[in-house]
């Protein structure tokens, strides 16, 4: 395989295009995703935006290849597709089991946000045996701010808000590569 091939053709994370799109979701909530870095040597980390300038600080300091697979919180929980949402609400007991039981299924990651008034986002991610980190989550943040699960299903990584690249400085991204 040729990790040489590089294009202007694909949107890339800095294209107006995409840029516009992530605006616009960020102006009902948060983004959040993956973070997959070009040419291995790196795992993937998991990302969450609150703002525009934030996205794009992220999307500049990644290295020309980087991939960002992107959904917005909103637009998710508008259709149902999350695990759990809630916002300025505790959760309860019977919910926290509820999710457990939901992410029992070792074949399921999940991406789990959370969000105070006037604080950053944060953003974990894993699968079943990482439940503890949902469970923090959801006590900090759904009482008094935004709390919300997101499985990493194959119907979601069909409806990613960005799928796009970080692209060198011709404006190109790379066709292929190893992540």
């Amino acid at each position: 395989m040729n990790y040489d091939e590089w294009s202007a053709e694909p949107l890339n994370l800095l294209s107006p295009a995409l840029v516009g799109t992530v605006q616009a979701a960020l102006d009902l909530g948060l983004v959040c995703g993956l973070h997959y870095y070009y040419g291995g040597g790196r795992g993937t980390d998991p990302c969450v935006f609150a703002d525009i300038e934030t996205y794009l600080e992220a999307a500049k300091s990644s290295r020309a290849g980087d991939k960002f697979n992107l959904w917005s919180v909103a637009y998710l929980a508008q259709r149902g597709q999350l695990l759990m949402h809630k916002q300025g609400v505790a959760i309860t007991p019977n919910e926290l089991d509820e999710l457990g039981a939901l992410v029992q299924s070792p074949w399921l990651e999940f991406i789990a946000v959370g969000r105070l008034p006037g604080e950053p986002p944060e953003v974990c991610w894993g699968d079943y045996d990482f439940f503890e980190r949902i469970e923090a989550f959801a006590e900090r943040f759904a009482a008094t701010g935004e709390f919300a699960v997101m499985p990493l299903s194959d119907e979601l990584w069909n409806k990613s808000l960005v799928y796009a690249k970080r692209p060198n400085e011709r404006g190109e991204v790379p066709l292929t590569g190893a992540y």
